[in-house]
């Protein structure tokens, strides 16, 4: 008898994050704690192994999350919540808008990057579904500008006591040139 395996999922759960992605974003982050990472695949100079159990762990810094895709909903959830107790995290997982997981945690990121086409995983070849990149945590302008060269990205802001996105994001003094944005429409031309 024949075993089927549903479309777009994957028995291996440890994907290693592609090295071109990490080798880009370096300058900008330079990660502090890799909170579940295995011995072959350790992207800071402290991490966090299965035997530590990073969910049961205080994470501190600045840190990198490509967490266990089976269990994805609790790493960004315990990302949301040590990001509310001071550290930055940087997560890397598929683009699940519909889950419940992305609509609990990621209305709560700061920046959320929309991968563009599928990333390459290390020995695994293309991703089975889209990937973001979301942060929690206050990014700086280097930060987002990093994001933004791998996708479209949007960033939260803060406006009063409220916080709304905004297409695109905070410059934070760059210039439209800087990001290849030479022209802009006008909003006064929509109607």
């Amino acid at each position: 008898m024949t075993r089927w395996m549903p479309l777009f999922q994957s028995v291996k759960q440890d994907w290693e994050t592609p090295p071109s992605l990490l080798e880009q974003l370096y300058p900008a982050f330079p990660f502090d704690l890799d909170v579940c990472a295995s011995r072959a695949n350790v992207k800071a100079g402290v991490f966090f192994s299965p035997e530590d159990d990073g969910l049961s762990r205080a994470w501190r810094g600045l840190c990198w999350c490509n967490p266990p895709y089976s269990d994805v909903g609790k790493w960004i959830g315990k990302a949301k919540q040590e990001a509310e107790a001071g550290a930055v995290v940087l997560c890397l997982a598929f683009a699940r808008t519909d889950t419940r997981w992305w609509q609990d945690n990621i209305p709560s990121a700061s920046v959320v990057t929309f991968v563009r086409g599928r990333l390459k995983f290390s020995g695994m070849g293309p991703a089975t579904a889209p990937s973001a990149l979301f942060m929690f945590g206050e990014p700086t302008p280097e930060q987002v500008a990093a994001l933004s060269r791998w996708g479209w990205t949007v960033r939260q802001i803060k406006q009063g006591p409220r916080r709304c996105f905004a297409g695109g994001f905070d410059t934070g003094g760059y210039t439209r040139a800087h990001f290849g944005l030479t022209r802009l429409p006008r909003l006064d031309t929509f109607r």
